[in-house]
């Protein structure tokens, strides 16, 4: 995925979207952040977002370091909606990217989504104590994955943010 930015074609900048300029306008769309270190799934969740809403940035992200190099350079105006995060990753796997995330008051209230292979009880104990809003297993169908794309919007946008 080139730039691992989902929106990038040209379809989306003939509606209004153009890849690394921010519209800090009040028509901007608010951010999801897709972290994965696999391409197949990245894709397949920029896909069914695609297909779900048009109303948010999709960006895609291959590691946990990423994310938070990315989330470090951020104003508070500009983080994310929503973060989804893959639980096998290298550098930083989804636990580790959750403890740091939750160890700051910056990043706390940024609804967090846990999308993995793995469906463990007690890994989904762990990563809802460490503050996670929600476990998913990852879907094998397409409907599936546009189901649980459903439930992670409604985090996104259920989400109430302080004004300045």
């Amino acid at each position: 995925m080139p730039g691992d930015d989902a929106f990038s074609g040209t379809a989306f900048a003939s509606m209004g979207y153009h890849p690394g300029i921010m519209n800090h306008t009040t028509n901007s769309k608010p951010t999801i952040y897709v972290v994965d270190d696999d391409a197949d799934d990245r894709e397949l969740l920029t896909e069914a977002f695609q297909q779900v809403t048009d109303r948010h940035h999709l960006k895609a992200i291959s590691n946990g370091k990423t994310l938070i190099d990315l989330l470090s350079g951020k104003t508070d105006a500009e983080l994310p909606c929503l973060i989804v995060l893959d639980y096998n990753m290298p550098e930083l796997n989804g636990m580790d990217v959750l403890k740091y995330l939750q160890n700051s008051v910056r990043y706390r209230r940024i609804p967090k989504v846990i999308y993995t292979t793995s469906n463990s009880w007690v890994e989904q104990s762990e990563f809802m104590a460490l503050g996670a809003n929600e476990f998913l297993t990852k879907a094998v169908n397409f409907k599936g994955i546009l189901d649980s794309v459903k439930t992670m919007l409604g985090h996104c946008d259920n989400e109430v943010r302080e004004t300045a």
